[in-house]
């Protein structure tokens, strides 16, 4: 056989084939919410959120803890009366002293395990192994991240995890209902008035807006139609350029985008640094990996009868996880704002 005759397959059969070494687990949905799906899934989300929120490990040892929480004054700070208002005063009088006291209440929610769990098997390639467990570890910080802006259980004794709307009661001014005649700018500037928890002292201001990628569209668009230019600016907390609006930097999450007629979504305000911040708290795990923990145990199967037909050594990844928000004015939420091309329907 001459050269020329040799096939392309015998050419490269010696040849060892290169793999990326990464298992790319394909990009972040969006979150569908309430309803039973989403309203575009071809949007994906850049999930800035969930790598902004602190996650705080409980103090002490690993022991199981029921809860956490964060304790508030039960009414707002009293402050001793030492203004002259409407011009006028009040005599002095010697010796006279201010009487000081403040009650106390809490705000919290039940520790959640969040898990997942998947088969070791004695046959499986350890790289394959490693890779489940990366990837399962992944789908865990996913799950929490959109239970913290979605899930709202009707109490606490639920086994799903209480997110951030736990924490606003129903008749909350910390809700803020999307007006067409304000628009975007109205709604936003006021969340973020909104958003002003006492950081421990003397009150503070947002750190982000969250929101999805088609309201920071409709956000670019408002300032186009009125000749106003976004401001883009470097954003420490993300290290990259972010549209910023009233000084507030705008950031990605898993906030619903659910299916319907006239689809609609959210923009919430919140507060992520200092005292007042929103966060994770979990029970063992690393903090700087969003507290996730592995173990080994053991997965079984059953036949018709109920009886164990056989087991197989398996990992779990899980992690043990609470969202506090320790004032309700440390988040505040704009609701129902429109999901359609802002540049094809106003």
């Amino acid at each position: 056989m001459g050269f020329a005759a040799v096939t392309r397959f015998s050419l490269e059969v010696l040849n060892q084939n290169y793999r990326a070494p990464v298992v790319l687990p394909r990009p972040v949905p969006p979150s569908r919410g309430d309803a039973p799906a989403v309203q575009d899934a071809s949007y994906k989300v850049a999930d800035d959120f969930i790598r902004l929120v602190p996650f705080v490990r409980a103090g002490g040892s690993d022991r199981p803890v029921a809860r956490q929480y964060q304790v508030r004054t039960a009414e707002d700070l009293f402050e001793p009366p030492f203004t002259a208002r409407g011009g006028a005063g009040t005599t002095w009088v010697q010796g006279a002293s201010t009487p000081f006291g403040q009650e106390f209440d809490i705000a919290g929610t039940r520790f959640k395990k969040v898990s997942t769990v998947f088969r070791d098997d004695p046959l499986m390639e350890q790289s394959m192994r490693r890779h489940q467990e990366i990837l399962a570890g992944t789908a865990v910080v996913r799950a929490m991240s959109d239970a913290a802006w979605n899930s709202f259980p009707s109490n606490d004794d639920q086994s799903e995890l209480a997110g951030f709307r736990y924490y606003l009661p129903a008749a909350s001014p910390q809700h803020v209902t999307y007006d067409p005649a304000r628009k975007l700018l109205g709604g936003l500037a006021e969340i973020i008035a909104r958003c002003c928890p006492s950081d421990g002292d003397f009150g503070v201001g947002p750190d982000v807006i969250v929101t999805t990628s088609r309201v920071i569209w409709r956000l670019v668009k408002e300032h186009q139609d009125k000749g106003i230019d976004p401001v883009f600016e470097y954003c420490p907390l993300t290290a990259k350029k972010q549209l910023h609006y009233c000084g507030v930097p705008l950031v990605t999450g898993r906030i619903a985008e659910p299916a319907g007629t006239t689809s609609t979504t959210e923009a919430w305000a919140i507060k992520i640094t200092g005292d007042s911040a929103v966060r994770f708290v979990h029970v063992g795990g690393d903090s700087d990996n969003y507290g996730l923990q592995r173990r080994s145990t053991t997965v079984s199967w059953r036949d018709a009868s109920g009886e164990v037909e056989g087991s197989s050594p398996a990992t779990e990844v899980y992690a043990i996880v609470s969202v506090l928000v320790p004032e309700e004015q440390a988040v505040a939420v704009l609701q129902k704002i429109p999901t359609a091309d802002p540049y094809a329907q106003p």
